[in-house]
């Protein structure tokens, strides 16, 4: 309620504090879209290679465009030989192929795999005009051991499964790097190559890339010094390798791939490594952890690289990842020793306000939209020497103003007499930009939550409450419904009522951001 709130003594320095933890620093479009792409996986790797290795490389690695699991061990020693990864297709060199090695005045050539994924011939062939060196192992365990001892001692090693190529993708150009081998593992057992060839190692770090369900605990119990990178699925996995290793990484330029097929980002994996670069995978709808990242450095992200065709990564996705992100701050009103109105049988108004406002968050996240809070716990300190207005509600509006966010919107509940019911939202008259935001969520709470008996739209109404008139962005403020009214009060109560009540509100905030 927020009469009680403008009544309120101020804010600690320590809300000023927050404003600037959550002030979010100016961001620019990159200034290149480059797409590094051809008709198909080996053209598309060949037109990396004529990227990255525009003139000449003693070095090539040929890989099969067919199965991951030889190739996902390939990029270290690409970087160490300064070599793109090219695929190989069927039982012969093809005539592109052929042209690019050319090309690139190649003098050796490993072969990664057995003759099982890059055949005999293509060996013999390649051996009548290079140095050719095939690191092959009887498995694809074997195969990545084979590749490691080719890279050297490293005092750190990746383990990933073998099973499957997002996480083991996501490392490769940090792997590549840092000079660090990728070894493969089952999910239960650690081969017993591995386990060879990581016998009387000092390893000082083991990072294990993926969860429980790819790499088990039984083999992290066989490793040392480990440290598992890993989210709640592939693209949580491949941002949180990103930014264990952010501080070693150039963001000038980023690499962008599927994260629903490897051959593009294999191929690309080489020339991030070459330039210190991040790999990012995305698929159609841009998982918000990625786009969040990829947001935190769009100020100095000169180049986006996009592997592969439209079929891989559309160009909405391409063009979308490579803007800055809607952004919303969510302020809960009141906290702490401001309860706010207080219902019948003494639900108090902040606890609403914040439960709400954090179901909002993750409403607007769900719809790839960024989240500022001007509170997330019940902690509001309050300093008892600070009386004006002005410095009771200021931080919040400073939260708003510093965060380059699009809208701002306060969550409230209200007070009257019992027997009031219903939904209403404010905009200030001096700060009208917030008319068009306060009807677009008022249609949405009137759609939403007119199947309860007691609900009545009580419309969008102007005010020229502080957090209103003071936030430079379009603002507007809600009462969810009446905590003095009995019925609402227990609907307040509830995770159905909060939830539909926060996806209304949602619903209305994506609708005016489109």
């Amino acid at each position: 309620m927020v009469n009680k709130l403008l009544m309120k003594k101020g804010l600690l320095a320590a809300m000023l504090s927050a404003a600037l933890i959550f002030s979010i620093s100016h961001k620019t479009y990159a200034s290149t879209i480059q797409r590094l792409s051809g008709s198909d996986r080996y053209k598309t790797a060949i037109e990396v290679s004529k990227s990255g290795w525009k003139y000449t490389s003693d070095y090539v690695i040929i890989a099969t465009g067919e199965n991951f699991a030889d190739a996902l061990c390939a990029t270290p020693i690409a970087k160490k030989y300064n070599a793109p990864i090219l695929l190989a297709d069927g039982k012969s060199l093809t005539t592109e192929l052929s042209q690019e090695l050319i090309r690139l005045k190649v003098k050796n050539v490993f072969i990664v795999g057995g003759e099982g994924a890059v055949s005999k011939e293509i060996g013999d062939q390649l051996r009548q005009s290079y140095n050719v060196v095939r690191l092959a192992g009887v498995n694809r365990y074997e195969t990545s051991v084979k590749i490691a001892e080719q890279l050297g001692t490293s005092s750190r090693v990746v383990v990933a499964t073998g099973e499957s190529f997002p996480d083991a993708l996501s490392i490769a150009s940090i792997a590549g790097k840092e000079g660090m081998p990728i070894l493969l593992t089952e999910k239960d057992t650690l081969p017993d190559c591995v386990q060879k060839y990581l016998s009387g190692k000092i390893i000082s770090t083991t990072y294990i890339v993926g969860g429980q369900g790819v790499v088990g605990k039984t083999v992290e119990a066989k490793l040392s010094s480990v440290k598992r990178l890993a989210g709640a699925d592939r693209y949580a996995t491949n941002v949180a390798i990103v930014n264990e290793f952010i501080n070693v990484l150039s963001f000038n330029s980023v690499f962008v791939a599927t994260g629903e097929n490897f051959p593009d980002a294999l191929a690309g994996s080489s020339m991030a490594a070459k330039i210190s670069s991040p790999i990012v995978l995305t698929n159609d709808g841009i998982p918000f952890q990625v786009r969040k990242l990829v947001d935190s450095k769009l100020d100095i992200i000169g180049t986006f690289n996009i592997l592969g065709g439209v079929g891989a990564v559309a160009d909405s996705v391409a063009n979308k990842i490579c803007t800055e992100m809607p952004r919303v701050v969510i302020d809960p009103g009141h906290g702490e020793v401001d309860s706010g109105a207080v219902g019948p049988t003494g639900v108090m108004e902040k606890t609403v306000n914040l439960a709400i406002a954090l179901k909002l968050g993750q409403e607007l996240q769900n719809r790839g939209i960024d989240v500022v809070f001007t509170r997330t716990t019940d902690n509001v300190s309050w300093n008892q020497d600070m009386k004006q207005i002005s410095t009771d509600l200021q931080p919040r509006c400073d939260i708003a103003n510093n965060s380059r966010a699009d809208f701002f919107i306060s969550v409230h509940n209200n007070s009257a007499v019992s027997s009031v019911t219903g939904t209403e939202t404010y905009y200030s008259t001096l700060n009208p930009s917030g008319k068009a935001f306060a009807d677009s969520i008022q249609l949405e709470l009137k759609n939403t939550l007119s199947a309860y008996s007691t609900f009545r739209n009580r419309g969008v109404k102007t005010a020229d409450y502080y957090v209103l008139k003071n936030t430079k962005i379009p603002a507007a403020l809600v009462e969810v419904a009446f905590l003095s009214n009995p019925t609402e009060e227990n609907l307040l109560t509830t995770y159905g009522f909060q939830q539909q009540s926060a996806a209304a509100i949602a619903g209305g905030i994506a609708k005016i951001l489109n």
